[in-house]
């Protein structure tokens, strides 16, 4: 018997996938009502095409000759909905760059493929994890994301040019928990990187920052004797490093570094909270980064995964372990024991 029968099964149905063709992301396109050669072209050819308007052609050159069964006459005007089209290698916005457990993806044209460390992610993708499935996701202008188990992520738009230092990140967070670390785009171009939540559009400022969105009864606040309290239903985002804003419709939220807020729905007006220890960033996160590096107790890039079941070990993108705030001397260590 197929054990993983069972998780898949579920995915295919909390997607709404049924009966859809796995395939790699992003190297088919199913058309859609009101797609042309021309608007494909742009749709994925945009930064190409804006330095070198011939690329356009280019484009649909090459859409036609890896497609002939569908354009027999050369004619671009063939196209119509439904059709399925092999597409020229397109350039991914990000990386598998860590995968712990179970995760999918599912592209733009609604295709499903469990995902592996080093797979390539596309603008259209989302990204979900099971019970016990954890991913890191490495954007192209250095920008990450890990992304916390029963969670979904929607890489909605993305583009980077390092030669112009010009680009532009939406990403949109749908369910469970993630933590993120702004990149070049923030950087350079603070308005184009933004992350979209439930209860408003986050616009970022050089920053390491989380979210949480809770349904009723399914996030516990933590305590010493393991006998947590549920937590009220809702979205809690805090900040660890660096300032974000919070923009629902008029009403503009500042989150300074420490500091977390709660928003019951879209309609709620946002109110300041302490930080949940372990819900969003520990206590021990927090004192790490209110200290000033130093050569022997470096600051540490991020902490890719959340703490573990004892609440005391961290797991870092290069391996690094830290318990309890003692830095050990090994940096090169693969697994936090």
């Amino acid at each position: 018997m197929n054990h993983r029968l069972p998780s898949i099964l579920f995915i295919l149905l909390w997607t709404g996938l049924i009966g859809v063709q796995t395939v790699h992301a992003q190297q088919v396109y199913r058309v859609q009502p009101g797609d042309t050669l021309s608007a494909l072209a742009y749709k994925f050819r945009a930064e190409q095409i804006k330095k070198d308007p011939s690329q356009k052609q280019h484009f649909i050159d090459q859409v036609m000759a890896m497609n002939p069964d569908h354009f027999p006459d050369a004619n671009p005007h063939r196209i119509r909905v439904g059709m399925s089209l092999r597409l020229p290698g397109s350039r991914p916005a990000a990386h598998i760059e860590t995968l712990d457990g179970q995760a999918w993806v599912v592209n733009e044209q609604g295709q499903l493929q469990e995902v592996n460390a080093g797979q390539a992610l596309y603008p259209g993708d989302r990204v979900l994890t099971r019970e016990q499935g954890y991913v890191l996701i490495q954007f192209r202008d250095g920008s990450s994301l890990a992304l916390k188990e029963n969670s979904r992520v929607l890489i909605e738009k993305f583009s980077w040019d390092a030669s112009s230092n010009q680009g532009f990140s939406i990403i949109r967070f749908l369910q469970g928990a993630f933590r993120a670390i702004s990149g070049s785009i923030a950087s350079s171009e603070p308005d184009n990187y933004q992350v979209i939540t439930g209860v408003g559009t986050l616009g970022v400022r050089g920053t390491v920052f989380g979210a949480r969105l809770c349904a009723e009864n399914s996030c516990v606040s933590p305590k010493a004797n393991g006998q947590g309290d549920f937590l009220s239903a809702g979205t809690y985002i805090g900040v660890l490093q660096g300032r974000i804003v919070s923009t629902n419709g008029a009403i503009k939220t500042r989150v300074a570094a420490g500091r977390a807020i709660y928003q019951k729905d879209n309609t709620s007006e946002p109110v300041s909270v302490d930080n949940i220890p372990g819900l969003i960033f520990s206590a021990e996160e927090f004192e790490l980064y209110a200290e000033e590096p130093s050569a022997d107790k470096p600051k540490p890039f991020y902490p890719a995964f959340w703490l573990d079941r004892n609440g005391q070990v961290m797991r870092h993108i290069d391996g690094t372990c830290i318990r309890s705030m003692d830095y050990r001397d090994d940096h090169h260590v693969v697994e936090c024991q």
